[in-house]
């Protein structure tokens, strides 16, 4: 039985039975609250193994706790990336040219991709196109996923190079994303399922005061301080994940709801609870959510904003077969309660991803200021 901070109660589970060869049922793998995740916690790492060695040698239960320093030398690390963009557009903003070059490094001994360029290959129109990961061997600790997903550091170069290309054309950076929306998924060519990114980044401007700002860049002051403007676009896909939940309605009209589904402060106990009461028509303090015990349904965990979807849409699914089978009793509940699972199939599996482009959209503005110092003179 490991008591581990994990946000993927599953994937531990069958790491530590690989790695000590042993059969997934003599694993108990328990996660109720695993505080801050950030990513780092998606995998089990060397402490967690070690201790289960120790447990086994010794025969007793065994307490690992890594100081400070260790951490760093146990856990990976994002990998350091050099990024080149490259726009082509013409004078009205269009672009007919797009390219995201990443170099990245990599551990000689276990490779890592980080997803730097995933979210430039659908947020932009341009007929010619180019994404391109090439890894470097090097001798520098593991990467692995860290706070924000993997296409957050590619983001950042892609829309730094849209406000210079903006400021190149002398456009509005607004009107240049709009001029760019695309159509259709410029990557796979298919719909999206919904995409409002234009009237998000008009919202967004109108509640800012966009058009009040200074339209050279640093040419507006506050005295000593350099204030600018600016605004970025958003885009990160939705990854539709296996998960399966368990839902209870005992005699007693109190309902329990069942999943190695863990919690990492992003309120999953509070978002399962309030899907359950809803759908079944219960108050909320009659719904109990047990998560974070690998004896549960398996899910895919938390992490990379998929957790809270795909557990949701399984309860929901559990909930409905539920209240038919409730139905089908004529009200009543036996003794020993009811109980249905629901579950949500993975991407790879689903019909509407092969034919629809998924994603969630935003639109970022900010004020920022810069203290002016005078130059000391020699």
């Amino acid at each position: 039985m490991f008591y581990v901070s994990t946000q993927i109660v599953d994937a531990a589970s069958a790491s530590i039975a690989s790695t000590l060869q042993l059969d997934r049922e003599r694993v108990r793998v328990i996660a109720p609250y695993v505080g801050g995740g950030f990513g780092s916690k998606l995998r089990v790492h060397d402490e967690t193994i070690l201790a289960g060695l120790a447990a086994r040698a010794l025969n007793q239960p065994v307490k690992v706790a890594l100081t400070r320093q260790q951490i760093f030398h146990v856990v990976g690390l994002r990998p350091a990336s050099s990024q080149r963009i490259r726009l082509g557009a013409l004078t009205d903003g269009r672009m007919v040219a797009l390219a995201h070059e990443i170099s990245m490094h990599t551990n000689p001994h276990m490779e890592y991709v980080e997803p730097t360029a995933l979210g430039t290959r659908s947020l932009y129109a341009a007929p010619n196109r180019l994404t391109r990961h090439r890894l470097v061997a090097l001798d520098l600790p593991v990467g692995e996923d860290v706070r924000a997903p993997g296409d957050a550091p590619g983001l950042l170069a892609l829309e730094s190079a849209m406000d210079e290309l903006a400021c190149a054309l002398g456009i509005d950076p607004i009107e240049l994303r709009v001029v760019n929306e695309p159509l259709l998924d410029p990557e796979r060519g298919i719909p999206f399922s919904d995409r409002r990114l234009v009237q998000c980044m008009r919202e967004g401007a109108r509640r800012f005061g966009w058009a009040g700002r200074p339209l050279s860049p640093a040419s507006m002051r506050d005295g000593r301080w350099l204030v600018g403007y600016g605004m970025a676009a958003a885009i990160r896909a939705h990854p539709q994940t296996p998960t399966k939940v368990r839902v209870r309605l005992n005699a007693d009209g109190g309902v329990v709801v069942e999943s190695d589904m863990t919690d990492i402060g992003t309120g999953t106990y509070t978002i399962l609870t309030q899907v359950a009461a809803e759908t079944l028509g219960v108050p909320i303090e009659r719904v109990q959510v047990q998560l974070g015990d690998s004896l549960s349904p398996s899910s895919f965990g938390s992490g990379g904003s998929w957790g809270a979807a795909n557990s949701s849409v399984a309860v929901y699914r559990a909930c409905a077969a539920l209240k038919e089978k409730l139905n089908t009793s004529s009200h009543r509940i036996p003794a020993q309660g009811l109980e249905a699972e629901g579950e949500t199939l993975p991407m790879w599996q689903d019909a509407n991803y092969a034919a629809n482009s998924i994603n969630t959209y935003g639109a970022h503005f900010a004020e920022w200021a810069l203290i002016l110092t005078p130059r000391r003179s020699a």
